[in-house]
């Protein structure tokens, strides 16, 4: 095995989300005349995936800004519209991989929102990763190199030991110019897995 560690993104990959609904979600639901491409440049997305502002502060921030009506609740299940659920062939993959003596890590950039709501349904599943890392966690966010250093630094190996899946173009080639061999996930889990 020269592959020994494999790096999984979160939503998208091993999660099922769906942006679009997200998207017409969060449109449908605004109280300010404001596009959902200027709420994208928003820096409070940016400060709560990176740990820098609590869940409380962001959800007392989105009901100033943007849903002055709405209801905590309301609020956090507007942005909760983005998760689907659980993958099937994900569980099945990671099983195969954790059969085979792999050593499955988890890099998602995520919120404590997300994460907590889809760990009531994902426990088991997040339960078979040797490490999970959390960008609100840890405080960086892919693309960014310094996040991917972090990581191998924290499993003690060097790039070219990693497989790393990714549904974001922009996060392989990021991970890939470090010298990791990444992988874009676009269809099927198992056809990614016959490079590894």
């Amino acid at each position: 095995m020269d592959n020994n560690i494999v790096i999984f993104d979160l939503g998208g990959v091993l999660y099922d989300i769906d942006k679009r609904k997200f998207e017409r979600t969060f449109k449908e639901s605004l109280e300010v005349n404001v596009s959902y491409e200027q709420l994208l440049t928003d820096s409070l997305f940016y400060k709560y995936e990176t740990g820098k502002i609590s869940t409380r502060e962001f959800l007392q921030e989105l009901k100033r800004k943007y849903f002055p009506s709405k209801s905590y609740q309301q609020i956090k299940n507007i942005w909760n519209s983005i998760l689907v659920g659980n993958n099937k062939e994900s569980e099945n993959v990671v099983k195969s991989l954790k059969d085979k003596g792999f050593t499955l890590t988890l890099l998602s950039n995520t919120n404590e929102l997300h994460y907590s709501e889809l760990y009531k349904t994902a426990a088991t599943f997040l339960d078979k990763f040797d490490k999970i890392f959390l960008s609100y966690e840890i405080g960086l966010t892919k693309p960014s190199s310094e996040i991917y250093r972090y990581v191998l630094d924290k499993l003690y190996t060097s790039a070219d030991k990693v497989v790393f899946i990714d549904d974001s173009e922009e996060n392989v080639l990021s991970a890939r110019k470090l010298g990791i061999k990444a992988y874009l996930h676009s269809g099927s889990l198992w056809d990614i897995l016959k490079f590894i």
